[in-house]
């Protein structure tokens, strides 16, 4: 516990600190990741929100949730994670990333799925999760191309290239209308908690 109590209180990103090359076989990848992470939040943020009060997440919740990563700039719970022993550290994961998939499975299965949305879903897991077992399938490709369909990278590529080619039906417009008019609701409540607040 020594480095916790050396540790500062906040700091910033130190720029540079890996030196300067650019490598655009690593930058595309860590972008498209970047944002793969973005719609990961949002996901887990409404798997939260649908566990403890049966809805999807308010605006407030989603800024309190971005709020949240400003822990990162705080050394002293960063060293607190790092000194902790590796079997106790390995516990909390799996706990935590199992309640997640837990989420995910509620939040799918608590939607109206259509065929197209099905073959989205199902398509890009089996890519994400294939080739990150088999990755050897894909070897003739460039390393870039590799990162970027293996793991979450590949899910969320095939997952959205999958949204923007696949026609929706009749049935996939009235879904979408239903899941807007809900998002409105959802803005209109957390005002009048915020007037109520007041």
């Amino acid at each position: 516990m020594s480095s916790v109590s050396q540790a500062g209180w906040f700091a910033l990103p130190r720029p540079m600190h890996w030196g300067i090359p650019f490598k655009l076989e690593a930058i595309i990848p860590m972008a498209f990741l970047y944002l793969v992470g973005l719609v990961e939040f949002v996901g887990d943020t409404t798997g939260v929100a649908i566990n403890a009060v049966d809805r999807t997440p308010t605006e407030r919740e989603f800024t309190g949730g971005i709020l949240m990563t400003g822990l990162a700039f705080i050394p002293k719970i960063s060293q607190l994670v790092v000194s902790t022993p590796p079997p106790v550290l390995g516990g909390v994961l799996i706990s935590m990333f199992s309640m997640i998939v837990v989420s995910g499975i509620k939040v799918i299965s608590s939607q109206n799925l259509t065929q197209r949305n099905m073959l989205v879903i199902g398509v890009a897991l089996g890519v994400g999760m294939g080739l990150n077992g088999r990755i050897e399938a894909i070897a003739i490709l460039p390393d870039m191309v590799q990162h970027m369909l293996s793991g979450i990278g590949g899910t969320g590529l095939v997952a959205l290239l999958l949204n923007i080619v696949l026609p929706r039906t009749e049935e996939d417009e009235v879904l979408y209308a239903a899941g807007q008019n809900e998002a409105v609701e959802n803005e209109a409540m957390e005002n009048e908690e915020i007037k109520a607040i007041a």
